[in-house]
């Protein structure tokens, strides 16, 4: 004879062993039940599974940027000072949008709140920003350069833009403003593969 039960839950018998959970007398079958999501739920794991697309994608191109550093140092097995700083460079952002692709995406399968990824992650592209560009200013005046010789035309705008942009992510924690910051990430290191490529076809 069947006591209760509901859809996607076992029947129960009156030989079934029945627990005390939260009140309510359940069968031990289902004590680890998982409910569906409610109503105020589904909107926010659809929109944590989009997010985790344009991520994935966007992963995918950063591999093919650190693909592409490769093709420069098999094709530049000789070059200068300036250009193996450009060269560290490129790896350097490719590893960092790789890196500020895929972490977000392991952080949403834990359950971590995406506002507060978005805000954790932008807080840290902050001060990598600040701290790298001070090292490579560094850099430049050591070897009596300008920071465009390191990493090409545009490079600086692109550091300032995606410094004002993760501060201001900090606040408002919203996934569009973090991609945008991971675009700004694509175009420097762009902009220093084509520094890198004008350099060696100088050298022809």
């Amino acid at each position: 004879m069947k006591l209760f039960g509901t859809d996607g839950m076992p029947e129960v018998t009156p030989d079934t062993p029945l627990q005390w959970t939260s009140g309510v007398v359940r069968p031990f079958a289902c004590a680890n039940y998982a409910p569906a999501p409610t109503a105020a739920e589904r909107p926010r794991q659809a929109s944590s599974m989009v997010d985790i697309e344009f991520l994935q994608s966007y992963s995918e191109i950063a591999v093919a940027i650190i693909g592409f550093s490769g093709v420069v140092v098999v094709l530049r097995r000789r070059h200068d000072e300036v250009q193996a700083i450009s060269l560290g460079m490129l790896v350097l952002f490719g590893s960092g949008a790789l890196v500020l692709g895929i972490l977000p995406q392991i952080l949403i399968q834990a359950g971590i709140e995406p506002k507060r990824i978005w805000q954790g992650l932008s807080f840290a592209i902050v001060m990598s920003q600040i701290v790298g560009g001070i090292a490579r200013t560094r850099q430049a005046k050591k070897r009596g350069v300008g920071i465009s010789a390191l990493g090409g035309i545009g490079f600086s705008s692109i550091m300032v833009g995606s410094i004002v942009v993760a501060a201001s992510n900090v606040y408002f924690g919203e996934f569009w403003v973090y991609m945008t910051n991971l675009l700004l990430y694509l175009l420097a290191s762009i902009a220093i593969f084509r520094n890198l490529v004008g350099l060696n076809s100088n050298d022809v």
